[in-house]
């Protein structure tokens, strides 16, 4: 399961389907092509959110300038920090492993 209660989401608390991405327990249990499609809903969501502020955000699997990661859970939410989307707690950036 992603975990992120070391995390602050930034989001809209009005789209809750970004917090339940996140945080879902049915999402470990999926195969791996619906978890990439989470992902990739995910990221197509936070690329809409961050375009109303003028900003061209990138999807791909591996890691870019402006780039949302989807080749797996930690990159994913390594990215989502990286773009100010999400907010890692301290002990977290420094490459300890999400917890």
């Amino acid at each position: 399961m992603i975990r992120v209660d070391k995390a602050e989401n930034l989001s809209d608390p009005g789209r809750p389907e970004t917090n339940e991405a996140l945080d879902d327990p049915d999402y470990e249990r999926a195969d791996v092509a619906a978890r990439l499609m989470r992902r990739l809903r995910l990221a197509d969501d936070v690329r809409l959110l961050l375009a109303v502020g003028d900003r061209t955000i990138n999807v791909a699997d591996r890691e870019g300038a402006d780039t949302i990661n989807v080749a797996s859970d930690e990159p994913l939410i390594r990215s989502l920090d990286r773009l100010g989307f999400l907010s890692l707690a301290p002990s977290t950036e420094d490459g300890d492993p999400l917890a």
